[in-house]
């Protein structure tokens, strides 16, 4: 993120993090396989933030702060930051955090396949489509369509 502007940083963070979910699962004829990506993940994810020394206020960082506080506020469950040791244009996330914050992601991308597959099925079924059909036709025509045993 060294030399990036706010808005800038903030969307490569987003970016990095999008493409580590899609690092984790990978898909054969639609069905989303998961590979040990998450397993396998064993260091804290580093973000190089820069010290500051370029902004308006000469190594009062910008970046860092709204990094910080876009992984604590926007993020769910939040990602935690830590400063590295010696190194203050960096942040360090811990490796926990992020196989959390990754397990959650996944989940909720299994829930809206899911909702989105109910719905598929019942626009595919016809189902839905010969309701609002019945429907439009009996406002239309005024008549109740509904099947009685009248003679």
């Amino acid at each position: 993120l060294h030399g990036m502007n706010r808005a800038l940083a903030h969307s490569a963070v987003r970016v990095a993090l999008q493409q580590e979910i899609q690092a984790t699962s990978w898909q054969i004829n639609g069905t989303v396989l998961e590979n040990d990506a998450i397993h396998k993940l064993d260091k804290d994810v580093i973000i190089v933030t820069g010290k500051g020394k370029r902004s308006a206020q000469h190594l009062r960082p910008v970046i860092r702060p709204e990094v910080q506080r876009m992984l604590q506020e926007e993020f769910y469950p939040p990602l935690g930051t830590s400063s590295i040791p010696g190194n203050m244009g960096a942040l360090a996330i811990p490796v926990s955090d992020v196989k959390l914050w990754l397990k959650h992601q996944k989940e909720q991308k299994g829930i809206r396949l899911l909702a989105v597959a109910g719905i598929l099925k019942n626009i595919s079924s016809g189902n839905r489509l010969r309701q609002l059909l019945t429907l439009n036709l009996n406002d239309s025509t005024g008549e109740d369509n509904t099947d009685s045993n009248e003679e």
